[in-house]
């Protein structure tokens, strides 16, 4: 109640499912990104009974009863389950986290929505075993072209977030960008930095990207927001999510090896304002059809 009238409502998403609110955050805030993303024990969720005078600025989709929600709970709690289940590293999660949406997509093409609890059941009890990885040729290649290819267009159409722009002069000098570079050389820097980023970073604080990943699909209500059976489309955002992440941070942490969680966070803070989620979701449109409809690219972003 002590709040000014900008922050009771930002940072904070509120969208509607039949007469629930679902409440989240944004990572664009800063405190609510520290708050989030450094809490090693993970992201829990409440389920509260709200006064009816109340009333919520709804700043997400609205969301109505059809065959597609009805077991939107279940299949979100399902999702977060996969998502902070440590037993596993967390690219592998979100391998897992594609095979489950492609046969629930599977599902919804053909209407069987009364195979949706079995599924959910199946992969709530399963231990998933051994996760394949893309088996697509090339596939580090085309992720560094497709990911570069996104950069340089959202270069070009302006950066006004300075917290960014730092971050981005030590992504190109950890690439060496300013001089000319030929894909094999970018692979190797790529490597050379995804080496650090893993030892310094990332096999230790993977509760970082868990958290992150899991508030953007709570908050962007996946995979309702697919808005039909094509919850696939939502997998590549997240993947894509995934790969540009790392993808700036490999050449962050090539320029700078004493990167430190704060300065992880501080970077996902202004990347969620540069590249927010709505943004990439539109870079599916601009994928080829071959890509669109091939669950193996998805999976090589990872």
């Amino acid at each position: 109640e002590y709040l000014g009238e900008v922050c009771n409502l930002y940072p904070r998403i509120i969208c509607k499912l039949n007469g629930s609110y679902i409440q989240s955050l944004s990572m664009g805030c800063i405190e609510a990104a520290k708050l989030c993303l450094l809490n090693p024990e993970g992201i829990n969720f409440e389920m509260i009974e709200v006064n009816h005078q109340e009333k919520f600025d709804v700043s997400a989709p609205i969301f109505t009863d059809n065959y597609e929600n009805q077991e939107f709970i279940n299949i979100q709690i399902c999702i977060i389950m996969m998502l902070q289940n440590k037993t596993i590293n967390f690219t592998e999660r979100l391998l897992v986290l594609g095979y489950f949406l492609s046969e629930l997509e599977q599902i919804l093409f053909s209407k069987r929505y009364g195979e949706i609890g079995n599924l959910v059941y199946k992969y709530q009890s399963s231990n998933y075993g051994i996760v394949e990885t893309s088996n697509l040729q090339n596939k580090q290649e085309i992720k560094i072209r497709i990911i570069f290819d996104i950069i340089d267009k959202r270069i070009n159409k302006g950066i006004n977030n300075k917290t960014f722009y730092g971050f981005l002069e030590s992504f190109h000098k950890g690439f060496i960008l300013e001089e000319e570079m030929d894909l094999y050389d970018l692979i190797n820097k790529y490597k050379e930095g995804y080496s650090k980023l893993r030892k310094n970073i990332f096999d230790e604080y993977q509760y970082i990207w868990e958290n992150y990943f899991v508030n953007t699909i709570f908050r962007e209500v996946i995979p309702l927001n697919a808005g039909g059976y094509k919850v696939t489309k939502s997998y590549f955002v997240l993947a894509l999510q995934y790969a540009l992440l790392e993808c700036f941070l490999v050449g962050i942490i090539n320029y700078n090896e004493n990167l430190t969680t704060e300065d992880i966070v501080k970077f996902i803070a202004s990347f969620e304002r540069v590249f927010p989620y709505n943004y990439l979701d539109k870079c599916y449109d601009d994928l080829s059809v071959e890509l669109k409809d091939n669950f193996e690219f998805y999976k090589a972003l990872l």
